[in-house]
């Protein structure tokens, strides 16, 4: 189990729609494994301008996954959230990733 908060980043075009959905997928994962994290929603627009002081250990993106990304912090695609497909191993990559 991972002890400390993660904080994670989930965007989408208009930060509404579609992270909501991705958002809701991995709080329920993140519950369900017991891992403490802090999901924030936001447009991909921003993603540039809120990963650049390194407060995000995570992006989860509906949009793309091409950022500027200066601490190169994971930056996965929330599609596999929306479609179900590879979405088991996504998943499992994403925990991978936050340890």
């Amino acid at each position: 189990m991972i002890m400390e908060k993660k904080n994670i980043l989930v965007v989408c075009g208009n930060g509404a729609a579609t992270s909501t959905m991705v958002l809701q997928t991995l709080k329920e994962m993140f519950d369900e494994k017991g891992v403490r994290v802090e999901l924030a929603q936001k447009k991909v627009q921003e993603v540039n301008e809120l990963i650049k002081d390194d407060y995000y250990d995570m992006v989860v993106s509906t949009s793309g996954t091409d950022f500027v990304n200066p601490h190169s912090i994971p930056v996965f695609s929330g599609v596999p959230l929306l479609t179900g497909l590879g979405k088991e191993q996504m998943l499992d990559d994403v925990l991978a990733a936050l340890k």
